[in-house]
């Protein structure tokens, strides 16, 4: 293969001397003479672009199936770029449509839009739709807000509900044993309690807090008002568009039909040449007429991106209330293993959003991201939560970078066992236990629990609550006391985590970024790829110790714990870890609520 590429790379080098001239023209005339560009926000927020195999394409095309909408923020790093060094830039229009996303995603995209504004760069933002929280967060950067006449403008601020089914259960005889370490780990709250206790009460006004101030801050910026003002303008939402702009929560009505006509009369163009009529250049084609490839040169090595997204699971989950993206142990080894025995992969980012999950696979995954880090460096980057088990397996890289608001921490443990004794007399039926030895049906859900099996489970998540701290200790080069202070199964938002010495920076993919080449120490290729095995990828060869010393690791590691778990919902999820284990106790630590 190096023999072909040496023969044929003096015509390939003349192929693309020939396409220079064209490609430079292209660039050249990318924004046309009248320099507007047009941006769709949409659809679910991703760093990299999903990977589409030639057969999905092609059965896409046959069904006619458009592809998801979704903003790439990669791609949108990369076009504002191009954009801010073109001297034809005159405006930039953003069409903003539902965000399949949180807080983090919405925030980090408008951070990116902001960057025209600081560039004193126009930024007219229309909303297609009803917009709530989040869309108008990203909205909060524009120059002028426009909105369709039947639109909804409902930024109400972000509420976290909770469901408690405890007096349910109770009705039909099943009953839920807990032994927990934090005050804060209220997960088993809904299958324990009629309501929310007030540690959880605490946490959670705390993250909405946070949360409702980005966006009171944010539309302080757009209505060039206070605080104060921001949350009289939320108190009146939601709104139709008229009322709206009647009580100047919007600049403009403007139907998707007139839009151009509208950006055409706010930029003072005429439009009434044939020839030269106003165009919005689309920020996908102008990118791709930007973008030309160097003439020739040396392969550098590349920045991979392995993800952690979703439930961390043992087997990929299946049945009712299974399905869904989940990070499954197997398949989340083996691209960490596959990032290490690539010679082309400089150094890795590992890409967190999730709320944690299985305790083995939490453990399984934190392993490999340690045995990656001890010969390439790895920097942990938060997407919207990780919380838990995603906290957990962060604790291998060699730095944690987050998004102000990053939902995380829950370092905390609790051990959740299912019991229906009280069904054995509301259905008639028998139950009996022969056994040799006394432990031999501790956790029996017929028989229900006594004072020695709580003892014993409660010594048992004492200890895993233990392993959890040291190990984050040891990670965060704290105590185990300064850790247990900022622990308990407490939730931060990323700003305080950064506060109290959870994360070592916030910026997102920017900062991991930055922060892994400069640990590389020598030029990384600027594309980011996405690490994905290629079949079963066998174990690593044995850690040499002298590699520890190049690379300034610590060579003790300490073993311990986590999990939560996923993107789905919070009974669905916990119905899929109970589904095959029979009656063997749940081991979590599970942060289950969500707000919009």
């Amino acid at each position: 293969m190096r023999l072909l590429r040496i023969l044929f790379s003096p015509l390939i080098l003349g192929w693309r001397l020939l396409l220079r001239p064209l490609q430079l023209r292209r660039r050249s005339r990318a924004l046309l003479s009248h320099g507007w560009l047009e941006l769709h926000v949409e659809g679910e927020v991703l760093e990299l672009r999903p990977t589409e195999t030639r057969g999905e394409r092609w059965v896409r095309r046959i069904l006619r199936r458009e592809p998801p909408k979704r903003v790439v923020l990669s791609r949108l790093r990369k076009m504002i770029d191009e954009a801010l060094a073109d001297p034809h830039l005159k405006g930039v229009l953003v069409q903003i449509g539902p965000i399949a996303g949180g807080w983090a995603g919405a925030d980090e995209v408008r951070q990116q839009l902001t960057r025209f504004r600081d560039a004193k760069v126009p930024l007219l933002v229309h909303l297609k739709g009803h917009a709530g929280n989040v869309e108008l967060l990203v909205a909060s950067v524009a120059t002028q807000l426009w909105m369709t006449p039947p639109g909804g403008w409902a930024a109400v601020g972000s509420a976290a509900q909770g469901l408690f089914l405890q007096p349910l259960l109770s009705k039909v005889g099943i009953k839920f044993e807990v032994a927990a370490r934090g005050r804060y780990k209220s997960a088993p709250e809904q299958l324990t309690r009629g309501d929310r206790s007030e540690p959880s009460r605490e946490q959670t006004q705390a993250l909405i807090d946070a949360l409702d101030g980005a966006l009171l801050d944010g539309l302080a910026q757009l209505y060039g008002t206070d605080r104060a003002g921001a949350i009289q303008r939320v108190d009146r939402a939601p709104l139709v568009g008229t009322h709206a702009l009647a009580e100047g929560h919007c600049h403009a009505l403007v139907r998707s039909e007139d839009l151009t006509g509208k950006v055409a009369e706010f930029a003072q163009v005429k439009d009434d040449n044939p020839k030269k009529r106003f165009r919005l250049v689309g920020a996908g084609g102008y990118l791709e007429a930007r973008t030309i490839p160097p003439l020739w040169a040396r392969r550098k090595k590349q920045l991979g991106i392995v993800e952690v997204h979703g439930a961390i699971v043992d087997q990929a989950p299946g049945g009712p209330g299974g399905s869904g993206r989940a990070a499954v142990e197997a398949a989340v080894v083996a691209d960490l293993r596959a990032a290490l025995a690539d010679p082309h992969i400089g150094a890795v980012i590992l890409h967190v959003n999730s709320r944690g999950g299985s305790v083995t696979a939490s453990d399984g995954i934190y392993a490999a991201v340690r045995r990656l880090n001890q010969e390439k460096p790895v920097i942990a980057c938060f997407g919207e939560v990780a919380a838990s088990g995603g906290y957990y397996v962060a604790c291998g890289a060699r730095a944690i970078v987050a998004s102000p608001l990053t939902v995380t921490g829950s370092i905390g443990v609790f051990a959740m066992f299912p019991t229906w004794p009280g069904l054995t007399e509301r259905l008639s039926i028998q139950h009996d236990v022969i056994k040799n030895r006394s432990h031999a049906a501790l956790y029996d859900p017929w028989g229900g629990f006594d004072d020695e099996a709580r003892a014993l489970a409660d010594r048992e998540v004492g200890a895993m609550y233990e392993d959890f701290l040291n190990l984050v200790a040891t990670a965060r080069h704290k105590t185990r006391d300064e850790i247990h202070a900022v622990a308990e199964g407490r939730v931060w938002i990323g700003a305080d985590a950064l506060r109290v010495g959870l994360v070592d920076g916030l910026g997102g993919m920017t900062e991991a970024s930055e922060r892994a080449r400069k640990a590389y120490g020598k030029p990384l290729a600027d594309e980011m790829v996405l690490v994905k095995a290629r079949g079963h990828e066998t174990r690593p060869l044995p850690f040499r110790p002298e590699k520890a010393a190049q690379l300034a690791l610590p060579l003790e590691w300490l073993e311990a714990w986590s999990g939560p778990d996923a993107s789905l919902d919070v009974l669905q999820e916990l119905a899929s870890l109970l589904r095959g284990r029979g009656p063997r106790p749940i081991t979590l630590a599970y942060w289950p609520w969500s707000w919009r």
